[in-house]
C-alpha cells in the first residue's frame, strides 16, 4: 500500500505538499480547538465584535458594514469600517456553516496552511529550490511566533503574517529577476494593507530599505525601468486598497478622529534577555530560530550569497529593536515620529523571523543536500513538537513568569473565567491583574461578549468629542432639552447599518433631544422620526446626533441608517476593477 502510494505522491508533487502543510496547519490549531473554547488575550472581544457585526449584516443582506449597530456598545461606531476587514469575511462567512467556536480555528488554520503554502512559493521564486522552499515555509510558517499572534488574538498581525515573504519575494522579483512580473509584489503589499495598518507601515518601511541597500546590485541599464515597475505596482496596490482605506481616509480628513495609543520604540525597547528568556521557554522566535540566530554566524560560508544577506537582515533587524539601538539619541527626527503609528516594536519581529527563517533553510538545504525526505520529517516533527508544547503551555502554566517577562499570566488559561453572564456596561467582562480582559468562552456563552465592549480599542476612530463621552453613550445616556435619561436596551432594534430607537417618553415640539449614537462628518446617514426623514440632523457636543423635535408626541420611533462614507461606491468599484484587471492580466499571460 505505502510502496503505491510513494510514486503517486512523486507524481502529484504539488498536491502532496499542499497536504503536508494542510495537516500541520490543522495539528497546530487542534490543542485549542478541541477544547472548545476560545481564550482571550488582549484584543479578543475587540475583533469577535467585528466580525460579529459583520456576520449580522451579511446575514441580513449588508455585504459591508460601514458601522456597528449590534456590537461596539450599540453606539454607531465606525471602527468596523475603519480597520482592515476584507479577511474578517473568512471568519464571518464561515459562522454560517460552524459553530462561532469552530469557525474561528477553522480559519485559524486556513491562515496558517495559506502562510506555508505562500512562503513555500515566495522562497522558490528566489532559491529555484523545491528542498530550500519547504525547509523555509516550516521554518517560517510554525514559528512559535504566529501561534502566539493567534494565542494572543492579535487578528492584524496573524492575517499579515503570509503575505509578508510574498512581497520582499515580490520586489526580489523586479529588481533581479522578470519586472514584468509586477504584480507579485502587489499582491504581497495589498494582502498586508487588507490585514493590518502598522504593519503595511513596517513593511514598506522594510521593503525601501531593503531597496537602497541592494540598489547598485541592479544590473545598471536597468535600474530605471525596473523602477518604474516598482512605481506601477505601489500605485496599484494603492488603488486596490481604496475598498479598505478610502473610508478611512474621508473620515479623518472631516474630523479629528481618535486613534490607537502610540508607543515610543525608545520608551520600551526590547531587551535580548527577555528575546532569549522567551525562545528558550518555546516562545517568541522559538528554540529552533534561536539556535540559528545565535549560531548562524559559524556557517555564514557554507550557505549561498543569498543566505548570508537574509542572516544579516535579522542581525540589523534584531538590533534596531533592541535596547542596543540608541532610540533614545535619534527619537526626536521627525521622519522617524511617524514611526510610532505601529504601537509596539514587537510588530516589526515578524521581518526579523522571515530573514532568520530564510537563513535556516539554505542552510538545512547545504547541510542537507541529499537526504531531503528524511531530514524533512525530522524538521516537521521537531517544529510540531515545539509547537503544540507551546499551545499546551499557553493553556496551561509552567510557572516560568520573570521580571523579563511580565505578560506570561496571559498565558496561563487555567484561570481564566466562563463568561456566563452577559456583559453590560454595569457588569463587565472580567480583567486581570494587568487590566487586560481576562476570560474564556463556549458556544453556549459566545454571545455573551456582545453588545457591550469595555476592551482595549473602546475608543478607537470615535470623533474626539465622543470618545471623551465613551461612558455615557456606552450607558444609553440620552439627553432631552437638558435632561438625562438612560435608553433601555429593550428600546433598541438594530439593523444593516441602522439602528431604531422606540422611545416612550413624551417630547414637545422644538425641545431638542441629544442620542448616544455617534455622527460622523463625511458618512452618509437616513434620520426618520416616526417615519418621515429629518432633512438636517445637527451634531451635539458629544458628536453625536441631536434632534429638534418636529411635533409633539408621547412616544417616537426614531432611525439612523449609514449608507457609508462619500465615494465610498468609487472606491469598492475601483478595487473591483483593479482586481479585475489583475485577473485579466493572468488570463493573457497563461494562454499567450
Amino acid at each position: 500500500m505505502i510502496q503505491q502510494l510513494i510514486p503517486k505522491l512523486k507524481q502529484h508533487h504539488a498536491l502532496a505538499i499542499y497536504l503536508i502543510f494542510f495537516g500541520l496547519a490543522a495539528l497546530t490549531v487542534l490543542p485549542f480547538w478541541t477544547t472548545m473554547h476560545l481564550y482571550s488575550g488582549p484584543d479578543l472581544q475587540f475583533h469577535l465584535s467585528r466580525i460579529q457585526e459583520m456576520f449580522d449584516n451579511l446575514k441580513n443582506g449588508a455585504p459591508i458594514s460601514h458601522i456597528a449597530t449590534r456590537t461596539f456598545n450599540q453606539i454607531g461606531d465606525a471602527a468596523v469600517a475603519c480597520y482592515p476587514w476584507i479577511w474578517l469575511y473568512i471568519f464571518a462567512g464561515l459562522k454560517f456553516i460552524l459553530s462561532p467556536i469552530s469557525a474561528i480555528y477553522f480559519t485559524y488554520v486556513l491562515i496558517i496552511f495559506v502562510t506555508l503554502v505562500v512562503s513555500y512559493h515566495s522562497m522558490k521564486l528566489i532559491s529555484k529550490s523545491t528542498k530550500i522552499s519547504f525547509y523555509f515555509a516550516i521554518l517560517y510558517g510554525l514559528t512559535t511566533y504566529l501561534v502566539m499572534e493567534m494565542i494572543t488574538t492579535q487578528f492584524g498581525e496573524f492575517l499579515a503574517y503570509p503575505f509578508i515573504p510574498l512581497a520582499f519575494a515580490g520586489l526580489y522579483e523586479i529588481m533581479f529577476n522578470n519586472y514584468k512580473r509586477w504584480y507579485l509584489l502587489t499582491i504581497g503589499v495589498t494582502g498586508i494593507m487588507y490585514s493590518h495598518a502598522p504593519t503595511t507601515l513596517i513593511i514598506v518601511v522594510a521593503l525601501l530599505i531593503f531597496y537602497l541597500v541592494f540598489f547598485a546590485k541592479q544590473p545598471e541599464k536597468e535600474r530605471a525601468r525596473r523602477l518604474m515597475y516598482i512605481a506601477i505596482s505601489a500605485g496599484y496596490s494603492l488603488i486596490l486598497s481604496l475598498i479598505v482605506w478610502g473610508p478611512l481616509a474621508v473620515l479623518s480628513l472631516s474630523q479629528k478622529l481618535m486613534r490607537p495609543n502610540p508607543q515610543t520604540l525608545y520608551a520600551d525597547p526590547q531587551s535580548l534577555f527577555t528575546w532569549f528568556n522567551q525562545s528558550i521557554a518555546n516562545k517568541g522566535m522559538g528554540m529552533i530560530l534561536l539556535f540559528m540566530f545565535i549560531f548562524g554566524f559559524l556557517f555564514l560560508k557554507q550557505v549561498p550569497r543569498v543566505g548570508r544577506y537574509a542572516y544579516f537582515g535579522s542581525l540589523v533587524t534584531f538590533f534596531i529593536l533592541s535596547n542596543l539601538f540608541p532610540w533614545n539619541v535619534i527619537h526626536h527626527i521627525p521622519l522617524l515620529k511617524g514611526i510610532e503609528a505601529i504601537q509596539s516594536g514587537h510588530r516589526i519581529i515578524p521581518v526579523a523571523l522571515m530573514f532568520i527563517a530564510a537563513f535556516g533553510a539554505y542552510l538545512l538545504g547545504v547541510k542537507f543536500s541529499n537526504k531531503m525526505i528524511g531530514s524533512s520529517a525530522l524538521l516537521i516533527v521537531f517544529s510540531l513538537y515545539l509547537i503544540n508544547s507551546f499551545d499546551y503551555s499557553a493553556m496551561y502554566s509552567m510557572n516560568i513568569t520573570t521580571d523579563q517577562n511580565p505578560f506570561d499570566n496571559q498565558y496561563n488559561r487555567t484561570s481564566q473565567p466562563e463568561l456566563t453572564y452577559k456583559a453590560t456596561p454595569t457588569r463587565q467582562i472580567p480583567r486581570s491583574n494587568m487590566n487586560l480582559q481576562n476570560y474564556k468562552v463556549n458556544n453556549q456563552d459566545y454571545n455573551n461578549q456582545f453588545p457591550t465592549d469595555n476592551g482595549s480599542g473602546r475608543t478607537d476612530y470615535l470623533p474626539v468629542a465622543a470618545g471623551k463621552h465613551i461612558d455615557d453613550l456606552a450607558n444609553k445616556v440620552a439627553i432631552l432639552n437638558g435632561q438625562q435619561f438612560n435608553i433601555s436596551s429593550s428600546s433598541l432594534h438594530p439593523g444593516t447599518n441602522s439602528l431604531r430607537y422606540n422611545l416612550v417618553v413624551p417630547m414637545k415640539e422644538g425641545t431638542t433631544l441629544d442620542l448616544p449614537f455617534v455622527q460622523y462628518a463625511g458618512m452618509n446617514y437616513t434620520v426618520k422620526f416616526n417615519g418621515k426623514t429629518v432633512k438636517t440632523p445637527q451634531t451635539s457636543s458629544r458628536g453625536t446626533f441631536k434632534l429638534t423635535i418636529p411635533k409633539t408626541v408621547k412616544s417616537a420611533k426614531i432611525s439612523i441608517q449609514s449608507h457609508g462614507t462619500k465615494f465610498n461606491g468609487l472606491f469598492i468599484g475601483l478595487s473591483i476593477l483593479g482586481w479585475l484587471g489583475l485577473l485579466v492580466l493572468a488570463i493573457v499571460k497563461k494562454y499567450r
